[in-house]
Formats: C-alpha cells, structure tokens, sequence
C-alpha cells in the first residue's frame, strides 16, 4: 500500500515520509507537498529509493522548513 505520513513538530518543521515506492516514484508522489510547505532542509533516501522504480514498500523522509 502507498501512503505519504506528514510529520508538524512543535516548532512548526515538517517531515514528509512515502511509503510503498521505489525508485524516483517517492519524490514525485511527495513533490507537490514539498513545493506547498517550503524549502526541503534535508533529504534522506531509504535503500529501495536506489532500486528500480516498481511498487514495493518504501520510506523516504523530506524536512521541510515552513515559509521558505
């Protein structure tokens, strides 16, 4: 199954995690949240991110700062 988890700390920083893609698919799925929130501080790309772009389980995690 493919989900994106949105993360809002207390401090007002975002973290945005798809699950359930491989490959590029999980920074497409999640691109348009990052555009909306605000510049991506960090990103962190999971193993599968490398692998060939089909649907498996996947987490890759973006932290995003609001307002740019």
């Amino acid at each position: 199954m493919q989900k994106i988890n949105i993360d809002i700390g207390p401090d007002g920083n975002t973290s945005v995690e798809a699950e359930g893609y491989k490959g590029g698919d999980c920074t497409a799925a999640t691109r348009f949240i990052e555009k909306a929130l605000g510049k991506v501080l960090k990103r962190r790309r999971k193993k599968e991110y490398w692998q060939a772009e089909t649907r498996t389980q996947n987490k890759n995690k973006a932290d995003i700062r609001n307002g740019g």
